[in-house]
């Protein structure tokens, strides 16, 4: 039978300091802890901090975890260092217990299709909640950015000459859509590119993606005037792709600052 909260025993006055763990049920299973008043999709904190090129440390907080059915807290931060990462390839971070203690992985399996709004697991493993993603660079060092865990917005401290950041080097595509990859600097898990966007030519860039149509037929989501630039978010296909037209003989070029995604 579940208690109301009258019924519990009192407790002395002054011996709460608020680091006491609160055990919850979850519906159905009043047996179980942590997680009935939770959604499925629950998460707080768990922030990504870059700390180096090899090294990347997620801070305290929680997140419901399918195969347990309950939430688990991380009470500390967890640091990985050492990592050994194989060039230019996208790692993804996961909460899971390890031998009943709260952990994170990184590894390169990529997280699974959203269970419950926009939460993810790893694929085909239920006891990985994903908590987001970042990418090594050619030299197989983790790129430096920031993460704010509120928002899911990713902002990258690196140059914007770099090879994963330098999506279009003065491209020209007139009368035809000319498609952009996107996924050297936005992973998966993200249909928002942060970006900057130069014209250098005497034409209106249009800019789009395949899911809205082209940017020939009035389905423009941005557009850069002849010789100016933007700095904002574009949208992407689910692919992580976007699309751009010139007017004339107008010059593109578009650098990533960072992506917005989902977790």
């Amino acid at each position: 039978m579940a208690l109301k909260i009258s019924q519990l025993a009192p407790v002395a006055t002054g011996t709460l300091d608020g680091s006491e763990p609160i055990e919850l049920g979850i519906t159905g299973d009043k047996s179980a802890p942590n997680g009935a008043f939770l959604p499925p999709g629950y998460i707080k904190g768990l922030k990504l901090t870059w700390v180096s090129g090899t090294a990347l440390t997620v801070t305290s907080g929680a997140a419901y975890i399918p195969s347990l059915g309950r939430v688990i807290r991380l009470g500390a931060n967890a640091a990985k260092a050492g990592l050994a990462l194989a060039a230019s390839t996208w790692y993804h971070v996961y909460l899971y217990l390890n031998a009943g203690v709260p952990d994170i992985e990184i590894v390169i399996a990529a997280p699974a299709a959203a269970y419950n709004g926009t939460a993810r697991t790893k694929t085909g493993d239920t006891s990985r909640r994903y908590l987001g993603s970042v990418r090594a660079n050619a030299t197989s060092q983790l790129h430096k950015f920031t993460h704010n865990a509120q928002t899911g917005a990713i902002k990258y401290l690196v140059d914007l000459n770099n090879p994963d950041l330098k999506l279009v080097a003065s491209g020209t595509s007139v009368g035809t859509d000319a498609t952009v990859n996107c996924s050297s600097a936005v992973p998966v898990t993200s249909m928002v590119l942060s970006g900057f966007a130069e014209n250098n030519d005497t034409g209106i860039v249009y800019v789009s993606n395949a899911d809205v149509g082209s940017p020939a037929s009035a389905n423009i989501l941005e557009f850069i005037r002849a010789s100016r630039t933007l700095l904002g978010d574009f949208v992407l296909t689910s692919t992580q792709t976007l699309t751009y037209l010139t007017g004339n003989a107008a010059s593109f070029s578009l650098y990533a600052t960072g992506y917005i995604f989902e977790r």
